[in-house]
């Protein structure tokens, strides 16, 4: 799990879905701004129509911080992401989701 201080906040969520920067797979939309902060920071929105139990939605959001933990390290500059899941990551592994947000990170060269 990402720690409190990498996530955003719903202040920050309700700026980025003003954004006009966003990237897209199968998997997910990405919506980026740079930040404020000295971190990068990030968010997952895991909409009711994807699952009406909070459980589910809950499970989902989790694997979603859990792969993008490795890759905070990694991120050249401080940006704020917030990830909009889509219905196939529902029961996509996590060393998917990490691997789908690394290659998205590596075109968009916040990844070296």
């Amino acid at each position: 799990m990402l720690p409190a201080v990498l996530r955003l906040n719903k202040t920050d969520i309700k700026f980025l879905k003003q954004s006009n920067r966003k990237f897209q797979n199968d998997l997910f939309g990405v919506l980026v701004n740079p930040g404020s902060s000295l971190t990068s920071k990030f968010g997952v929105v895991v909409s009711t129509k994807l699952s009406k139990l909070a459980v589910e939605r809950n499970s989902i959001r989790r694997k979603f911080y859990e792969a993008v933990a490795p890759l905070v390290s990694k991120i050249e500059g401080n940006y704020y992401f917030l990830f909009l899941v889509r219905r196939l990551a529902k029961d996509v592994p996590v060393e998917q989701i990490r691997q789908r947000i690394e290659i998205l990170f590596k075109e968009e060269k916040f990844i070296l």
